[in-house]
């Protein structure tokens, strides 16, 4: 069940000191025990193969950081030592390189480039 070492982690120390060592046989696949671990909340440690033929996956419980906010304070005062950025972005109202949709639609399909013939 992956789901079965979630029920162990109420269990852990909250600091990070304590570890779940899982022994299962070198030639079976971990990926399941990897998943567990992960959905747990668990983070793996270490994996090694000992000696008599087995490997050991150690996963400790690291709790999320809490981490604390503060409002961000602006100045909004009005000095005149501020410095403005000013963006120039043309003439708005000018519309001679705008496409017409109308003349899109309305237009005789001679008039529009076909796509390039491509040999296949």
């Amino acid at each position: 069940d992956p789901l079965s070492l979630a029920s162990l982690v109420p269990s852990l120390r909250k600091d990070g000191s304590g570890q779940i060592v899982l022994k299962i046989p070198s030639n079976s696949d971990a990926s399941p025990l990897h998943t567990s671990i992960m959905l747990a909340g668990l983070t793996s440690q270490s994996e090694k193969t000992t000696e008599d033929g087995f490997c050991c996956i150690t996963a400790i419980y690291k709790p999320k950081s809490k981490h604390s906010s503060a409002a961000i304070k602006l100045n909004t005062k009005n000095n005149s030592n501020n410095q403005a950025i000013r963006i120039n972005i043309g003439d708005l109202t000018d519309e001679d390189d705008l496409i017409n949709e109308d003349d899109l639609l309305t237009s005789a399909p001679n008039e529009i480039n076909a796509p390039a013939e491509v040999d296949a």
